[in-house]
C-alpha cells in the first residue's frame, strides 16, 4: 500500500513494504492488489509519452559494486523517506525538490527478475559469487516521472571457514620412529574435512543449513622417500563455487625415520667350557624393522689373556648394524675352566750293577708326565698336556749304594 501526505503544495508519497530478501530465481512474489495499484497510479502520473531525465550529477540511477556478500544479504533497499531528504546523493533531486510542481517517488516492489530501469530484482544470470541486485524507483519530478535505479554488485569473497569448536591435529609432528613404508596417513579424508568448515554462503555438512554453494576439498601429497629420513606433507585445499574467492589450504607435516635397531634370530647363551672346547666363532643371523636380513660378521673375542691351560673368562661380541646407522650387539660370556694339573707315571726302582757304575745313565728312564685320566682321574681333559723329561741324580762316592733320581717340570700355566 502506499502512505499519502501532504506538504504546502507538493503531495509525497512512498511504499511501505519492505524487499524480501530472496532471490526471485528462489521465489517470485505475486500480489494482485499491488499490480491493481501500480495500474492506477501509472495512469495518474503519466502526462507525457516521454520520461524526464533528472538534471544531476546522479543521472538516473546509482551503482555501488565490489560488495562481499551473498543473494540472502545483499544491501537493503534505500527508503523513499531517505531520498525524499535534503542532500541526498548529492542533492540529485534538488530540481524536482525545487519545482512548484508535485514530487514524489514510488518503490517498484519486486515481481521477477530485475532490469536497470525497469524492474526491481536480480539479475537474470546472478547467483551468489556474482549477482547484480536493481532496486527500482519511479520519480515524479517537475511534472514529469522518470525511472530511478539503485544498482548492487557483489558475490562471495568470503573463504570459507572452520567451524567454531573444532580442533584439528598440529600442523607439524617430528621424530616419528618408523620406516617409510608405516608414514602416518592423511589425517582426515575429505569428507571429514568438508564436515569441519562451512561457506558464508550457507554450505554446513552438518545439514542445519541448506547446501546452496558446496565446499570442493582437494589433497595432494609431497613425499622424500627413505627409510632413514622421510617427510610426508598431506595439502588440502578447501573452496567453495566461486572462482572470486581465495581457496583456503591446510597442510599436515609428518617426518621421521628408522630409529629401531635390527635384532638377531637366535642368541647364543652364557657357557662354562673345559680348557681346550672354546666353541668355534661364526655369525649369527639378523633380521631389520625395515625388511632388511643377513648374516653378522664373525664376533669379537675379549678378555682372555692367559694361557689356555690357565682358564678364564671370554667376553664375545657380534655386532650388527642396518642401513640407517642403528646398531644392535648381543654379547655372551665364555668361561673357561683351567687345564688339570700334570702327573708323572709311576717308575719302578731300577737295579744297576756296580760293575757298570760309570753307564748309569744308560739304565735310568725319562719320566712321563700327563693330565689326561690314568686310574685314579677318570674326569674328560680338556687341555691335554703331556710329554717326557730326564730325572737329576748324584751318583754316591762310594762304588755302590742307593741313590735317587728326581724327575720335575712346569708348564706354562705354572703347574709342577
Amino acid at each position: 500500500m502506499n502512505n499519502f501526505t501532504k506538504s504546502s503544495a507538493r503531495a509525497y508519497w512512498h511504499s511501505i513494504t519492505n524487499l524480501p530478501c530472496c532471490s526471485p530465481m528462489f521465489r517470485n512474489l505475486q500480489k494482485s492488489s499491488m499490480k491493481a495499484m501500480m495500474f492506477f497510479m501509472l495512469f495518474a502520473l503519466s502526462s507525457g509519452a516521454m520520461f524526464a531525465q533528472l538534471d544531476s550529477e546522479g543521472g538516473d540511477g546509482e551503482v555501488y559494486s565490489d560488495i562481499d556478500a551473498c543473494t540472502n544479504a545483499i544491501p537493503e533497499m534505500t527508503s523513499t523517506a531517505d531520498m525524499l531528504a535534503d542532500g541526498y546523493n548529492n542533492d540529485v533531486f534538488k530540481k524536482c525538490s525545487d519545482s512548484d510542481e508535485d514530487f514524489a517517488i514510488h518503490f517498484l516492489e519486486e515481481d521477477g527478475y530485475g532490469e536497470w530501469g525497469v524492474s526491481t530484482g536480480f539479475a537474470y544470470d546472478s547467483d551468489n559469487c556474482n549477482w547484480t541486485y536493481y532496486y527500482v524507483y519511479i520519480i515524479k519530478c517537475a511534472g514529469e516521472q522518470t525511472m530511478y535505479t539503485i544498482e548492487y554488485n557483489g558475490g562471495d569473497r568470503t573463504p570459507p571457514q572452520i567451524q567454531k569448536g573444532i580442533t584439528l591435529e598440529p600442523e607439524e609432528t617430528k621424530d616419528i620412529n618408523a620406516c617409510y613404508d608405516d608414514r602416518p596417513l592423511a589425517p582426515y579424508t575429505p569428507e571429514e574435512i568438508a564436515s569441519y568448515f562451512e561457506d558464508a554462503c550457507g554450505h554446513d555438512k552438518s545439514g542445519d543449513l541448506e547446501i546452496t554453494d558446496p565446499l570442493h576439498i582437494g589433497l595432494r601429497t609431497k613425499t622424500r622417500q627413505s627409510d632413514c629420513d622421510w617427510t610426508v606433507i598431506y595439502i588440502y585445499t578447501i573452496s567453495d563455487e566461486c572462482d572470486e574467492t581465495a581457496d583456503v589450504e591446510l597442510s599436515f607435516s609428518y617426518s621421521g625415520g628408522d630409529k629401531t635397531p635390527p635384532e638377531f634370530e637366535t642368541h647364543p647363551g652364557d657357557v662354562t667350557v673345559e680348557c681346550g672346547n672354546v666353541p668355534d666363532a661364526a655369525g649369527l643371523d639378523w633380521t631389520d624393522n625395515c625388511g632388511g636380513s643377513g648374516t653378522s660378521a664373525l664376533p669379537v673375542d675379549t678378555g682372555f689373556e692367559g694361557p689356555e691351560c690357565a682358564g678364564g673368562v671370554i667376553t664375545r661380541t657380534w655386532t650388527i648394524t642396518d642401513e640407517c646407522g642403528n646398531e644392535q650387539t648381543h654379547v655372551q660370556k665364555i668361561t673357561v675352566e683351567a687345564a688339570l694339573p700334570i702327573a708323572f707315571l709311576p717308575i719302578a726302582d731300577i737295579y744297576v750293577p756296580c760293575a757298570d757304575r760309570d753307564n748309569i745313565a744308560d739304565y735310568i728312564p725319562q719320566a712321563h708326565y700327563t693330565n689326561e685320566p690314568q686310574t685314579s682321574r677318570t674326569s674328560t681333559v680338556g687341555c691335554v698336556i703331556s710329554g717326557n723329561v730326564d730325572g737329576e741324580y748324584e751318583v754316591p762316592d762310594t762304588s755302590c749304594g742307593s741313590f735317587k733320581v728326581s724327575y720335575k717340570f712346569e708348564d706354562e700355566c705354572g703347574a709342577i
